[in-house]
């Protein structure tokens, strides 16, 4: 056993002598009766009880919340994991077993310190239901009545987010201000501030503004795999502002911390594109970099990304056809990604009605990418805007070419019109026996096999049988 171990140890057993103590002295504890003993007990019940499991079922529910939060790597990563309400509601059990632990903290160990922490917690709890108007009341009762100034600080601090969640930027604001103000913040309240604030500008599309405040709360992150994550969102606001000496290093920063490979993935696809491929005259040196990268097997699950990305690279060599062949090569990868499909979708309806004015088929790709996006996605809407136009321009368009077709039939002689509808009806006749035929080989195969099945059943029985007889 390590030393950390032993002092755990001995920790643990101090803890349990006092409390044995407590509850020796005081078996019938008061929750009101202020004393030594009485306090002790409390703050030590409350504390490593209530409080305590209320606290590591909200852990768990955001680890959750993470777990199902599929990255969009090909936008900017979001400041929080977006709270999807299908998570909430499979851990509606969860967040009502946690209410109830922290109700019980407040209601039975009313001396102890642990009461103000606890209706924080009562807040998160409302917050992540949507109970936004309970939530906010909690975090405002807190910074009025606490005396404890770490509480103060973290509900002030989660009903900025709330305000920030409903665009209530006014009343951000001067919460904002109202923090600058403050005293003595600790450095984990410091690093869930600097967050909030990045979230506050991210919000209100001022992307410039969000390095900043991500410097300061990385400056307070002791967690390794959160470090790792607000770098890989600097590299990207990096690269996006052009500056692709800065996005490269931290795109390399953002591998350490034991991310999973999906992050290591896009952090070495875009440290290579913002330091060489986009800058390489060497053509053939950059497409073998990405035919590596397909065929490498860790990838097999990213192989639609690379080809994306692959026919963006031919696209600006101005290999405009290259790159539909690669981008429809990219759509039918197996993946579980469908928003990634969706950008390939929608790439190809931005290249045919761009670079080849083929509105149908401009329509047709429209029509794809919306199936693979959700409507809370932010190009969501602008996508169904666009959408709307292209379909009653593919309306117009047919209904153009069946008239052209009817106007043109109109013109021929009466000799000339019936030759056509000869010539139709016996293409039709020559259609329809060919599937007809088809369909009559397809019966014929599928008798023929169901007859070599029976064979083969039969045969199999008859060894059975006389294996049995000897």
């Amino acid at each position: 056993m390590d030393k950390n171990s032993n002092i755990k140890t001995l920790q643990r057993n101090i803890l349990f002598f006092f409390l044995a103590i407590a509850l020796n002295l005081l078996p019938s504890c008061s929750s009101q009766k202020d004393t030594f003993t009485n306090r002790l007990y409390h703050n030590t019940t409350a504390k490593f009880n209530a409080y305590y499991y209320a606290k590591e079922k909200i852990l768990e529910l955001e680890d959750e919340i993470e777990n199902e939060y599929q990255e969009d790597f090909s936008q900017v990563l979001p400041v929080f994991y977006t709270i999807d309400s299908a998570t909430i509601e499979s851990k509606e059990e969860l967040l009502k077993e946690a209410r109830e632990m922290a109700s019980k903290a407040v209601d039975w160990h009313k001396i102890s310190k642990w009461v103000d922490p606890s209706y924080y917690l009562i807040g998160k709890v409302d917050y992540y239901r949507g109970q936004y108007e309970e939530a906010q009341n909690t975090f405002k009762f807190l910074n009025v009545n606490s005396e404890q100034d770490d509480v103060r600080h973290i509900a002030l601090i989660q009903l900025l987010r709330s305000f920030i969640d409903h665009r209530q930027f006014e009343d951000a604001s001067f919460v904002i201000d109202f923090l600058s103000k403050e005293e003595n913040i600790i450095d984990e309240n410091k690093q869930y501030l600097y967050k909030t604030l990045a979230y506050y500008y991210e919000a209100r599309g001022e992307m410039d503004l969000m390095a900043p405040s991500l410097f300061k709360s990385l400056e307070y992150t002791t967690d390794n795999s959160e470090a790792s994550r607000i770098n890989f969102i600097l590299a990207q606001l990096y690269q996006k502002a052009g500056l692709d000496a800065f996005a490269y290093e931290y795109y390399q920063k953002s591998v350490s911390g034991s991310p999973n490979y999906e992050r290591i993935f896009f952090a070495q696809l875009y440290s290579q594109q913002v330091a060489e491929l986009e800058r390489s005259k060497d053509l053939k040196r950059v497409r073998d970099y990405y035919d590596d990268l397909y065929k490498d097997n860790k990838n097999v699950d990213f192989r639609d990304v690379i080809l994306f990305e692959k026919g963006r690279f031919e696209k600006k060599q101005g290999n405009l056809d290259e790159a539909i062949r690669l981008y429809s090569l990219a759509t039918k990868e197996i993946t579980e990604n469908d928003r990634q499909k969706g950008y390939i979708y929608e790439a190809l309806s931005d290249l045919f009605l761009n670079e080849k004015e083929d509105f149908l088929k401009t329509k047709y790709y429209l029509d794809s990418a919306l199936t693979k996006f959700k409507e809370t996605d932010k190009n969501y809407g602008v996508l169904a805007a666009k959408k709307i136009v292209f379909d009653q321009y593919a309306l117009n368009y047919e209904l153009l070419t069946t008239n052209d077709s009817l106007i043109q039939l109109s013109q021929l002689s009466p000799e000339a019109q019936e030759k056509f509808i000869d010539e139709f009806l016996a293409q039709e006749e020559e259609r329809l026996i060919r599937e007809a035929e088809m369909n009559k080989e397809k019966r014929r195969k599928a008798c023929l096999k169901t007859y070599w099945l029976s064979e083969v059943a039969e045969e199999v029985q008859g060894r059975l049988f006389i294996g049995t007889i000897r």
